[in-house]
């Protein structure tokens, strides 16, 4: 232990703090803006483009068949 504060666990304080004020304020409705982890960054402007997954799909006729004499 020692006399001075510890940066790290103060770091850590400031951010749970802010994370519980966050999800007060929107429970309470008194702010739109969603807490984190809900929270849109900063970074998601320059990455608004969806990602586009191409594939093929793979059917089994016989499936289908047995399907339309039932």
């Amino acid at each position: 232990f020692t006399s001075k504060p510890n940066a790290s666990i103060a770091n850590f304080n400031s951010h749970l703090l802010e994370f519980f004020h966050d999800s007060l304020a929107f429970l309470l409705f008194q702010t739109e803006d969603k807490p984190f982890p809900f929270k849109d960054n900063e970074n998601d402007d320059a990455n608004n483009e969806g990602e586009v997954i191409e594939g093929e799909l793979e059917t089994d006729a016989s499936e289908e068949t047995e399907e339309v004499k039932e």
